[in-house]
């Protein structure tokens, strides 16, 4: 059974490789702040099973860890990634040329930070997904392996 230790060190992997992946087509600049933001995601989906199902015990998976639940919220999550990400990425571009039209210090500086934070929340999005989906692989791999429902 995979530690606490080694998932978190194999969904934050999954997170911002699967976050660089989907920033391939960005700049180098919004390709590195989307990847950092889907290492950090990756962390945050890799909690999200256990703290569903928390592990009281070895057989604690339930809900959180069920096949047909997580899978279809996973389907439902991919389906939408695309437009999520779209939207926070034309966010960033605004914010960018909004910046670059400015001359007040105080404005340029407000619009850098919110570029990166919509950056982050992108590659955040896909890192989360990917983090529980990998979370999930690492426990079906498992004895007690995944439950179908509950």
């Amino acid at each position: 059974m995979a530690d606490h230790q080694t998932h978190q060190n194999v969904e934050m992997l999954a997170g911002g490789s699967y976050a660089c992946f989907r920033a391939r087509a960005e700049d180098p600049t919004g390709a590195l702040w989307e990847t950092l933001g889907g290492v950090l995601g990756g962390w945050l989906g890799a909690t999200l099973p256990d703290g569903i199902d928390p592990p009281s015990s070895p057989q604690h998976r339930s809900l959180g860890h069920g096949v047909i639940p997580a899978g279809a919220a996973g389907m439902w999550v991919l389906s939408q990634l695309t437009p999520w990400q779209e939207a926070l990425r034309a966010r960033a571009e605004a914010h960018a040329l909004a910046r670059c039209e400015l001359w007040s210090s105080e404005e340029v500086g407000w619009h850098e930070v919110m570029e990166i934070v919509c950056r982050i929340g992108s590659g955040m999005l896909a890192g989360m997904w990917a983090g529980y989906a990998s979370h999930l692989l690492l426990d079906a791999a498992t004895a007690p392996g995944l439950p179908p429902i509950m």
